[in-house]
């Protein structure tokens, strides 16, 4: 039994022979499996119900909710099984708080059809209660902040390709900001965003606005452009026609919807949330059109502490790339340690042990590895090769305790066998940053060759590091080694 939207007896709804709702039909958001279950209003008995749809057979839509982001996740969501290619005559019955007509008005909505292969005449509803003698219903492949199946990646990865294929080209690494700026309404929006978008441009990202271009446009922006900066908003989902991109999301406060979590974890999206330093962000609420208004003390200071995750960001993409050419088509120096594992001293407690935290290539602002309280604690990276060092830099977690790295030594050495070389021994307390900028770094007058570099404390202390960076190349004959170093210096 099919209830629309306003029925004044029931709630909203598919309900079966004995009045319960079905269960893969509802719309869900969150892990509760009862939230939003009704049985079918009482007056109601499936005998008191005269009106019969008119076909035999019909395929569940679901809800075509107005939103663009929820239909996505949650309408969109239904679609994977195409149960309306293997029943091409079947109609498909859906809920629709919006008049079908108006949704197709809306051009994205219009263009995921025609991408479907889906007119206007398959999709129906009904204004009352109406009896359907037959209708398969497919279990939504994405439940709003709960989970996802791979099966919707695929699926809308697919799907994107058919309707951008035209206008997708070569991809350009030159990073982009999807910018709310021209947008008159919605959820969220940073009331001073125009701000981080001019220190961004500056810098030599492009601004884009996504409401400006047509839906198939904004996919084949996601193909062309892969690396994205971003505030959280929903033009972010659409990310999920093109699978493994480069994503850095703003937080507009401390916590985030784990929609977006979802996504890029099916889309096997390179992503980092950041969150705003607590207190740098005020909230105002409803105003200017939108449901939340927030408003940066320093909008500034966010674009450049983005700049930095994203330029270690395309360093890591740039060694990842390198790793798989030959050495005589190498320019410049990568980042050797990138994605290499690595060992420590002792393992905090509380903190999960990671080979790969420090030498993942991605900024936090926060520590990717972390010893417990000892003496003397260390970090120490395997190249897995000797590699021609030029430039070690230690990116410091930005949130609190920047002071227990003050004290400490870089060392290095060829094998495991071979004794350590000190690169550098800082006796006195420096204090340096990270994602905040002013990274340790020492350079090296000509490169040395090592394969292990560790990075120890002096005294008794935790040791934790956001990012360890080494920058060189691949062992070549005719560079100094160890034994024989240059001399070097820090900034």
């Amino acid at each position: 039994m099919f209830v629309p939207f306003g029925d004044p007896v029931s709630p909203v709804g598919i309900f079966d022979h004995g009045q319960k709702m079905v269960f893969q039909s509802w719309y869900f958001r969150g892990p509760d499996p009862l939230a939003g279950l009704h049985a079918l209003g009482t007056p109601y008995r499936l005998e008191s119900v005269s009106a019969w749809a008119p076909d035999d057979l019909y395929v569940y839509g679901g809800w075509l909710h107005e939103h663009f982001g929820h239909f996505l996740l949650s309408s969109l969501s239904r679609f994977w099984s195409r149960l309306w290619e293997t029943h091409p005559t079947a109609k498909i019955l859906v809920h629709a708080p919006l008049a079908i007509d108006a949704m197709f008005e809306r051009d994205w909505f219009a263009t995921l059809m025609r991408g479907l292969g889906i007119a206007r005449d398959r999709l129906v509803s009904f204004d009352r209660t109406t009896k359907i003698r037959t209708l398969l219903v497919s279990a939504p492949s994405f439940e709003e902040e709960n989970f996802v199946h791979t099966a919707y990646a695929r699926f809308c990865n697919a799907l994107g390709r058919r309707i951008a294929a035209p206008l997708i080209g070569p991809p350009d690494p030159r990073p982009v900001f999807l910018s709310k700026e021209k947008l008159s309404k919605g959820v969220q929006r940073l009331e001073n965003e125009s701000a981080v978008s001019r220190a961004l441009a500056r810098a030599g990202v492009e601004i884009v606005y996504p409401e400006t271009l047509s839906f198939e446009e904004q996919i084949a922006l996601w193909y062309n452009r892969p690396n994205v900066i971003s505030f959280a908003n929903s033009a972010l989902h659409t990310s999920i026609f093109a699978p493994g991109r480069n994503i850095l999301l703003i937080s507009y406060g401390q916590s985030l919807m784990s929609n977006y979590v979802l996504v890029d974890k099916a889309n096997r999206t390179a992503a980092r949330y950041f969150r705003p330093v607590a207190g740098s962000i005020t909230t105002h609420g409803t105003r200017g059109g939108f449901v939340t208004a927030h408003e940066a003390h320093d909008p500034e200071a966010i674009a450049a502490d983005v700049l930095r995750a994203l330029e270690v960001q395309l360093r890591a993409d740039a060694a990842r790339h390198a790793a798989t050419m030959q050495e005589d088509h190498l320019g410049g120096l990568v980042n050797v340690a990138i994605d290499k594992p690595a060992t420590q001293s002792s393992n905090h407690p509380n903190v999960p042990f990671r080979s790969i935290g420090a030498t993942s290539g991605f900024l936090t602002g926060a520590f990717q590895f972390h010893t417990a309280n000892e003496q003397d604690p260390w970090w120490e990276v395997d190249l897995q090769a000797t590699a021609r060092i030029s430039l070690i830099r230690l990116f410091n977690r930005a949130d609190i305790a920047q002071e227990r790295c003050a004290r400490f030594t870089i060392s290095a050495r060829r094998d495991g066998e071979s004794s350590a070389v000190i690169l550098h021994d800082q006796t006195e307390p420096c204090r340096f940053g990270g994602l905040d900028g002013h990274p340790f770094e020492w350079i090296a007058r000509e490169p040395i060759e090592a394969r292990y570099v560790r990075i120890g404390l002096r005294g008794r202390n935790y040791l934790h590091l956001d990012q360890v960076e080494i920058l060189g190349r691949m062992e070549r004959s005719g560079v100094r080694s160890l034994a024989a170093r240059a001399p070097q210096h820090t900034a």
